[in-house]
Parts: C-alpha cells; sequence; structure tokens
C-alpha cells in the first residue's frame, strides 16, 4: 500500500530533480568559466571543489594554457589538409 503523501512527495522530488538538471545543463552552455571548472577538475583528477580552491593566478594559467594547446591543435590539422 502506498500513501499518497509518499505519491506526492515522489513526484515533486522528480520534479525537482529535472528542474535542476536543466539549470546545470545551461550553466554548462552559458557559462564558459563553469564548464571548464569541470574540464579541469578531470584533466587534473581533482574535484571541482578543489579546482575552486585554486588562486586566480594559477586558474588563468590553465585556461591560457589549455586554449593554446586548442589552437595548436586546430593549426597543426589546418596545416595537415
Amino acid at each position: 500500500m502506498q500513501l499518497a503523501g509518499c505519491r506526492v512527495w515522489t513526484t515533486t522530488t522528480k520534479m525537482r530533480k529535472k528542474a535542476i538538471s536543466k539549470d546545470i545543463y545551461w550553466l554548462f552552455e552559458d557559462d564558459p568559466v563553469f564548464a571548464f571548472e569541470f574540464s579541469l577538475a578531470e584533466a587534473l583528477h581533482k574535484t571541482v571543489r578543489e579546482i575552486r580552491k585554486m588562486d586566480e593566478w594559477e586558474f588563468a594559467a590553465w585556461s591560457i594554457y589549455f586554449a593554446r594547446r586548442e589552437q595548436q591543435r586546430e593549426l597543426a590539422e589546418k596545416k595537415g589538409n
């Protein structure tokens, strides 16, 4: 037997989870810093929380490093074609 309150709670929880997922999805789409924090965390095998403790200089240096690496990859790809 299922209590009516449990069904409402479950439905509300599912709706909340869906709304949270949408919010996070749009953060990745709209905020390049947010997306980069996750990319950097993955590359350094750290958590996003650890990345956010990084000082601004180091964070900026990593950002520039990855941007240059991507730029070099694109240039090499163009030369190869």
